[in-house]
């Protein structure tokens, strides 16, 4: 990395820099600044991306579980069938170059976008292919499963006073969890078959259901000030 801090171009200025210790101040701030991000990084378990399908559902369905507890956003249940469904088992294009495993147009999104034609389909039943669409990207698929949740939580379109998909947020019955997600002013997907798609063909085929009853390892101490759900009407801190 080169870093330049500054220009002198006459002696006068020169002195003056080094009178008053610039290039040590510089130094320490550049070394502060980067030395616990970058010299000592928190480096990530690998996600390992070969997985069969029962390997597939317990990876999403172990992050979802737990943002369910922390946030109470989405229902698991739902975050897997859309994974599934989105990705196609995490072999789609987004899943596997983008580590996309939802997909999520950028629709104001700062970070890294991965460009790619978007299938739609119109009111009217016929399908169109929009061209060159931006799509989020991610460096994990935890990420994508992370924001996928935010992203219901918090979008609002053409300048709405509440989000889009509210309804969703915290709704602990999957068949109105998904209703919701087409049932609003945008629905979510524009297939027509999306809603009953993500009911018979994932949630109720595959028993994901299992997952929306969210319990915490028998080792495991919950975070400071939250609480596991250990049974009904049994909590532990």
């Amino acid at each position: 990395m080169l870093v330049e801090c500054c220009f002198c171009d006459n002696q006068q200025d020169i002195d003056t820099y080094r009178v008053a210790g610039g290039a040590e101040a510089m130094a320490k701030a550049i070394y502060k600044a980067i030395y616990d991000p970058v010299v000592l990084p928190v480096v990530p378990e690998i996600e390992n991306h070969n997985l069969t399908h029962d390997e597939f559902i317990n990876f999403v369905a172990k992050i979802a579980q737990k943002d369910w507890l922390n946030r109470k956003l989405v229902l698991p249940s739902r975050v897997i069938a859309q994974a599934i469904k989105e990705s196609a088992w995490g072999r789609s294009e987004l899943a596997v170059n983008a580590n996309a495993i939802f997909g999520i147009k950028a629709n104001g999104w700062t970070g890294r976008t991965y460009i790619k034609d978007a299938t739609e389909q119109n009111a009217d039943g016929s399908y169109r292919t929009d061209k060159n669409v931006s799509w989020r990207a991610y460096d994990r698929w935890e990420q994508s499963i992370m924001d996928h949740n935010t992203y219901l939580s918090e979008r609002r379109i053409v300048s709405r006073a509440e989000p889009n998909w509210k309804d969703v947020i915290g709704c602990e019955n999957y068949i109105l969890a998904v209703q919701y997600l087409q049932g609003a002013q945008f629905p979510y997907a524009t297939s027509k078959t999306y809603e009953e798609s993500l009911i018979n063909d994932y949630i109720e085929k595959y028993d994901l259901t299992q997952f929306d009853i969210a319990t915490s390892q028998p080792d495991e101490i919950a975070s400071d000030g939250q609480l596991w759900i250990i049974q009904a009407g049994a909590y532990r801190s």
